[in-house]
């Protein structure tokens, strides 16, 4: 590694370390359910995406429905990488 490759990990690592206790309260905040200031603008979204997928926001997920979840999560995402495995070798044989 070149020193510039050093001090841009290094960076990282500080801006990193700086950032982390903005988005812990942050992130506190949306568990917690309080208001936040993205509420507002996406707020609609948020509302439409629960409805497209069937989700009560208001009832909480047990540990069988969430296991279930990430598995067909993770399922889907191995399908769509393996899919698109052949036209990444096609774009990088030019």
């Amino acid at each position: 590694m070149k020193s510039l490759d050093y001090i841009q990990f290094f960076l990282y690592v500080v801006c990193l370390i700086a950032m982390t206790p903005f988005f812990g309260k942050f992130m506190a905040k949306v568990f917690e359910g309080e208001n936040i200031f993205l509420r507002k603008p996406l707020g609609w979204l948020e509302k439409i995406t629960y409805r497209v997928a069937g989700v009560d926001q208001n009832q909480e997920m047990g540990w069988k429905e969430y296991a279930v979840a990430l598995f067909v999560f993770n399922v889907l995402g191995i399908i769509i990488s393996w899919k698109r495995l052949p036209f990444l070798n096609l774009m990088n044989s030019k």
